[in-house]
């Protein structure tokens, strides 16, 4: 079965509706849908998820996939998005959007 525009596998693969159904199920059966989640302060979070959605797909479909977000909930960047292509560049974008956040954090402590 062909792959419906905007869903993905963890490798960035195009997925049927069925598949990716499935594919979403086990992963949170298992607990392997959240790659990431680091509380910064009190309130200040920073998740990454493979969603297996990329939003984009329609609109430029030539790009690589990007199948995976970390966002930041609370603090001055509450809200902050960025997704990745691949679980190695999300765990690495995990990691720079919590230092990120951090400093953000930091610098209205400051204020």
């Amino acid at each position: 079965m062909t792959g419906e525009p905007g869903l993905y596998g963890l490798e960035g693969e195009p997925l049927s509706v069925v598949d990716w159904t499935l594919l979403r199920e086990r992963l949170l059966a298992t607990g392997e849908l959240r790659l990431g989640f680091t509380e910064v302060s009190a309130g200040v979070t920073v998740s990454t998820i493979w969603t297996g959605i990329d939003v984009m797909a329609a609109i430029h479909p030539y790009r690589t996939p990007r199948p995976y977000e970390t966002m930041i909930f609370g603090g001055p960047l509450d809200l902050y998005l960025s997704r990745w292509t691949s679980r190695e560049e999300a765990l690495e974008g995990h990691e720079a959007l919590v230092r990120a956040a951090r400093n953000a954090e930091e610098e209205a402590s400051d204020d």
